[in-house]
């Protein structure tokens, strides 16, 4: 019978293997510990709440760390997680109704991650150090709601922005929408360190709605231009000097337009494809013995 020769392994590798296999226990274990699932809120007063925790009730406030994931259908109550130094993620499996006030203010987490909101409320963002906040659909977004906020924001559509919703918002990034409905009267008022901001189609905007947003350098609209109700809807806009549009249609539409046609600024579109010609060859016509004859042109 053949003999069979195990090679003995050095001590260096199975000391290395052992500091290995520990690592990726002790990794798996604090990331582990790390996700909180939050299945409900019950508000029980300022900064302090019960919170169901994988569904354990839990006193909690700012006590709370590491990663959160919240259910779907939540109402995020106010001052949910305000303040709160520890948190390094949130993200919404699902749709949320309510964003209390102050819920977020001043949360340090690296990124905000929501489905579909109802009512984004005053202060709800306010003085945020998030890195990035993303949104599904919004039905409305309250006054104050990002004020001082540092994020990058990215929305889907809304429904009405509010009067100061952004009001001195520190966001140095784009601030991205899909297609809204109103834009209110100084909805972004002294927003003064955003250098571009996004809009998918807008309906309306309202009375200086951009008032102040110095640092503002251009601008996004959908296909088709915006109603509008003043004249001075970017007052204090001092570097602003591009508005775009996604084509040459649409350029078309806002250079006939009797406000956004006459604006000081450029309109540009992102796609420069030509628009396409209708053009239809006829060829060439004959009437021989009383009948119309057509030839296509060669």
């Amino acid at each position: 019978m053949a003999k069979i020769l195990v090679k003995r392994v050095p001590n260096y590798l199975v000391n290395t293997i052992k500091i290995g296999i520990v690592a990726i226990l002790l990794a798996t274990s604090f990331s582990a510990k790390a996700l909180t699932h939050i299945t409900s809120f019950n508000q029980a007063g300022y900064d302090a709440y019960t919170c169901h925790i994988n569904g354990s009730p839990t006193l909690t406030g700012a006590t709370i760390t590491g990663d959160i994931t919240l259910a779907n259908g939540l109402d995020i109550p106010d001052y949910a997680f305000r303040n709160n130094p520890n948190i390094t993620s949130v993200e919404a499996l699902g749709s949320i109704g309510t964003i209390g006030v102050e819920a977020f203010l001043g949360c340090p987490a690296n990124t905000l991650t929501f489905g579909d909101v109802i009512t984004i409320k005053r202060d709800a963002f306010a003085n945020c150090k998030a890195k990035t906040i993303t949104f599904g659909d919004v039905t409305t977004i309250n006054q104050d709601a990002f004020a001082n906020c540092k994020a990058t924001l990215i929305f889907g559509n809304v429904i009405t922005i509010s009067s100061y919703a952004f009001r001195s918002c520190d966001c140095e990034d784009a601030i991205t929408f899909g297609n809204v409905i109103t834009i209110s009267s100084y909805a972004f008022n002294g927003c003064s360190k955003a250098k571009t901001i996004t809009f998918g189609d807008v309906t309306t905007i309202d009375y200086r709605a951009f008032n102040g947003c110095n640092a503002l350098v251009s601008l996004t609209f959908g296909a088709n231009p915006p109603n509008v109700e003043s004249s001075e809807h970017f007052r204090n806009c001092y570097n602003l000097t591009t508005i775009y549009v996604p084509d040459l249609r649409a350029l078309s539409k806002y250079q006939k337009h009797p406000f956004w046609g006459s604006l000081p600024y450029t309109l540009e579109a992102i796609d420069k494809t030509p628009i396409p010609r209708n053009k239809t060859k006829i060829g060439r016509i004959n009437i021989k013995q009383g009948k119309l004859e057509i030839r296509p042109r060669k």
